[in-house]
């Protein structure tokens, strides 16, 4: 799954990973990580470090050992904008998702920030068909609450979820 947390204040660590049922990997690696873009390569949590707190905006990468019930977030929920940084060294994907408790407009975010896209489109990763699906503007995609999702940035910059009120 790729996730995004819709709350401020919530950390993982491994109390967060065991209550979640996130399987462990090689060595001391953990099913859940980020996307490094200049590496394109995934940055995983290492079992008994510290613990990394969610980040407004940023994608993570979740393998659970069930296929059954939720993940839950707590803290603060996000109730303005959020902005996320994003690079375009390498190939220039950057793992981002929706930082609120609610749906947000996938047309509305790609053409907020166009400029600093090579594309208007997202990537939402299938599970049912183990593949990406592209969404672009005209789609008018109804991204999920807390649905982590790929875009491509031309540059490094800010990209900005504006909240609505």
């Amino acid at each position: 799954y790729l996730v995004a947390s819709p709350t401020v204040g919530e950390t993982y660590d491994d109390s967060w990973i065991a209550t979640h049922d996130i399987v462990s990997g090689a060595g001391s690696n953990r099913g859940i990580g980020t996307y490094n873009t200049q590496t394109d390569d995934w940055t995983y949590y290492q079992v008994g470090t510290a613990p990394n707190p969610f980040t407004s905006g940023i994608g993570y990468s979740i393998k659970r050992g069930t296929t059954s019930g939720s993940l839950t977030f707590n803290g603060s929920i996000n109730t303005s904008d959020v902005s996320v940084s994003v690079i375009s060294t390498g190939n220039g994907y950057n793992l981002i998702g929706n930082p609120y408790p609610a749906y947000i407009n996938s047309s509305s975010f790609l053409t907020n920030n166009t400029g600093f896209l090579i594309s208007e489109t997202i990537w939402l990763w299938n599970s049912a068909t183990n593949n990406y699906d592209a969404k672009v503007t005209t789609d008018d995609f109804i991204v999920s609450p807390s649905q982590g999702f790929f875009v491509q940035a031309n540059s490094d910059t800010n990209l900005n979820f504006s909240f609505l009120k």
